[in-house]
């Protein structure tokens, strides 16, 4: 989760939920992690304005890149966005928020972030 610091109150920007399976646990899933459920709100301030899923896709990489060097070897990620009207995990939204970006917008989003890690040595190969 990422919180900054708007007009002198903390407020939560990012989540993401995540499970991770050690060696301890059973096959398929030993030492595998998945991202479930990524989610933002649009109260993130930057300077120069316009670097809100420049941040958000640093936070997962640098998940990512955590998850590798702790040994997890293989990652899953949910790429379906909510319908209109769910709210995976911030709720109660302005109605101008509420639309939920195109299944395939979304994939080309997290192939940017898996494209980045790729090249940094994090994610060997994906699909």
């Amino acid at each position: 989760m990422a919180l900054q610091r708007v007009e002198g109150h903390d407020v939560l920007l990012f989540m993401m939920y995540t499970q991770e399976y050690g060696d301890d646990c059973p096959a398929p899933n030993t030492r595998r992690v998945y991202i479930s459920y990524v989610d933002s709100v649009k109260y993130f301030r930057a300077e120069p304005a316009g670097h809100r899923s420049t941040v958000y896709r640093a936070l997962i990489s640098a998940y990512l890149h955590s998850c590798r060097r702790r040994g997890f070897r293989h990652a899953h990620i949910w790429v379906e966005p909510p319908r209109a009207g769910d709210e995976y995990i911030f709720f109660a939204r302005p109605p101008d928020e509420r639309k939920p970006m195109k299944r395939e917008k979304l994939r080309s989003w997290y192939v940017k972030i898996l494209e980045q890690a790729k090249q940094e040595g994090t994610v060997r190969r994906y699909g």
